[in-house]
């Protein structure tokens, strides 16, 4: 029911309690006064009965006397009596008179005049005239007759009247106490109806609304009275609940873009720290620390790979080292270049598993990327509270595709910064700086170092019979055999023309002079064809120096190794030499 009609209803209501208590009331008022009406026509009808009665016997006394004794005095009196009794029934018309009453009083004014006349007759006859005996008869004994038994019923009527007055008088108390209750009742029963249906539930949305408006969107206003009020909760809870959403996308919005405004800091000041770090170490590795930071997580690790060159392993956790990690990410028959071949993000959850210095996988996402400089990399991350989800696909892959691909760009400028360009080995500017370092190194630690110098025997030669492009290539040949023969910890270069160094750290020279036998076999030994499928035969020689043995300085070491390459190629060449043995020879 709506609300109008609501107080449309109680607005009956009242209205109709309000006229039951006034006809209550109208009635009881009018029972009153018609009571009261009645009681003071009877009383009045009784004094005039008396008075016409009292008027009546005193023309019958005035008529006996002036019989007895007529006189003038008498006469007049009995023609004033006469005169007044027709005055008192001309009042007779002023009392609501019974039928009875009627009668008595339409008998009388009919005869008055016959009467007069009577007595007329008798005044002047006196009491033999037969008239006398008709007056008495007719109008002293048959009135005064009447008179007394109207008078006696007024009377018996005045106590009936007056009884039933005080029957009414006493119900009236009754009846108002009644339909004061009944107003009260109805005054509480609409109290309590409009307190339910309306007060209430109006409270409740003024204090429900005010929680919204206070920005719990989650409360709700349960109101049920199928009124206008009921709407208007009902549009309330649709307003929260719209406002909700519309929140709760704004703050969706807030965050992605916030999310967005972090990675690109995280870029930014990662893009800032490439273009200052030359190593390609700490480049790697800072990368796997920003990418961890971005989606959170607890570990991150990154295999990059070169092309013809051994694959490298970086982690932001000491103890997670790539044995431990290989099980993991390459499931029993996949390889690196499995990953590689499919190209998607992967993510792992519910793992748990353990590993050795107490650390525990939980989850992880491995992105492989490329770059147009052959540059690869699978970049690892692990650990994310609550599990890695599609958004952080989207953030790790910006983030890993654009930042990679500047490693890629920046790890391309400073291999052709710091490598050969026709081999690949350092070139001679890093090797001068890298010399200078392990020296420095070695002089700290107080540990030997060793320098090779490596010469092609007879390459000029072989360049005019063969050709440029093939010496291009026994060069290429030639540094790919010395690199892939030396330790990781060792430095080779390309130091100009055909000549080679490496640089020994931490050896002595039994080591070093093996490996310089080791890489002229190789060398020696190497299948180098030329055109028509004509196999060449390439030496090389080889001069070794020792810090601190033969020099403490990097010219002198340079100049003493090439002293023994020089003495090598003078014993005949494919030959390997020690600086302290170029006097024993």
């Amino acid at each position: 029911m709506k609300l109008l009609n609501k107080f449309r209803l109680i607005n009956c209501v009242v209205l109709l309690c309000f006229l039951a208590i006034m006809l209550i009331f109208y009635r009881t008022n009018m029972s009153v006064l018609k009571k009261s009406d009645e009681l003071a026509n009877t009383t009045k009808k009784l004094d005039f009965l008396i008075s016409l009665k009292t008027e009546l016997e005193n023309l019958q006394s005035l008529l006996y006397g002036y019989i007895r004794e007529p006189n003038r005095s008498a006469k007049d009196g009995i023609e004033d009596s006469i005169g007044e009794f027709e005055s008192l029934l001309s009042r007779s018309r002023d009392f609501q008179l019974d039928d009875d009453e009627m009668m008595m009083f339409s008998y009388l004014r009919k005869n008055i005049k016959r009467f007069n006349d009577y007595l007329k007759r008798v005044i002047s006859e006196g009491e033999k005239t037969p008239y006398f005996n008709a007056l008495r008869k007719e109008l002293f004994e048959r009135v005064s007759t009447e008179i007394n038994e109207h008078w006696m019923a007024d009377m018996k009527k005045v106590s009936r009247v007056y009884a039933e007055v005080k029957s009414v008088s006493a119900r009236i108390v009754p009846v108002y106490l009644s339909a004061l209750i009944i107003l009260v009742f109805t005054v509480f029963v609409i109290n309590r109806v409009i307190s339910r249906r309306i007060v209430k539930p109006l409270q409740l949305v003024a204090e429900e609304s005010s929680h919204l408006a206070g920005g719990e969107l989650d409360r709700r206003i349960s109101i049920r009275t199928g009124d206008e009020i009921e709407t208007l909760a009902t549009n309330l809870n649709r307003m929260a609940e719209g406002l909700k959403d519309k929140i709760e996308a704004l703050e969706e919005a807030v965050r992605k873009e916030q999310r967005v405004v972090r990675e690109l800091a995280i870029l930014n000041e990662f893009m800032g720290f490439i273009s200052s770090e030359v190593e390609i170490e700490t480049i790697l590795t800072r990368f796997a620390e920003r990418a961890k930071d971005l989606l959170k997580a607890e570990y991150g690790a990154l295999y990059m790979i070169e092309e013809d060159s051994d694959v490298r392993f970086y982690s932001t956790e000491p103890l997670l080292k790539r044995e431990l990690v290989d099980p993991i990410v390459f499931k029993e028959g996949s390889s690196i270049e499995d990953v590689f071949e499919r190209f998607q993000i992967r993510r792992e959850s519910g793992l748990d598993i353990s590993l050795e210095g107490g650390l525990r996988i939980s989850n992880m996402i491995v992105v492989p990327v490329g770059s147009t400089g052959g540059l690869k990399c699978i970049l690892l991350l692990f650990n994310k509270e609550g599990d890695f989800n599609e958004e952080d696909e989207d953030s790790i892959f910006s983030f890993t595709f654009q930042a990679f691909q500047t490693i890629s760009l920046q790890y391309e400028l400073a291999r052709l910064a710091t490598t050969d360009g026709l081999t690949g080995l350092y070139n001679h500017r890093m090797f001068q700086e890298r010399l200078e370092e392990e020296l420095l190194r070695a002089r700290r630690y107080d540990r030997k170092l060793f320098l090779m110098m490596i010469d092609i025997d007879h390459f000029k030669q072989f360049n005019d019979t063969y050709g440029h492009q093939t010496g291009d290539e026994v060069l290429k040949t030639v540094a790919r055999l010395i690199k892939g023969n030396v330790r990781n910890l060792d430095f080779p270069a390309r130091y100009g023309g055909e000549e080679f160094v490496v640089i020994l750290p931490e050896t002595d020279c039994k080591n070093a002079l093996m490996v310089g036998e080791r890489l002229r076999a190789l060398v020696e030994g190497y299948p180098f064809f030329v055109s028509d499928g004509e196999r060449a035969r390439i030496t090389i020689s080889i001069g070794i120096s020792c810090y601190p043995n033969d020099s403490d300085d990097k010219t002198e070491l340079i100049r003493m190794a090439d002293e023994a390459l020089y003495h090598a190629k003078k014993m005949g060449r494919n030959r390997v030499y020690l600086y302290s043995d170029i006097g024993k020879a």
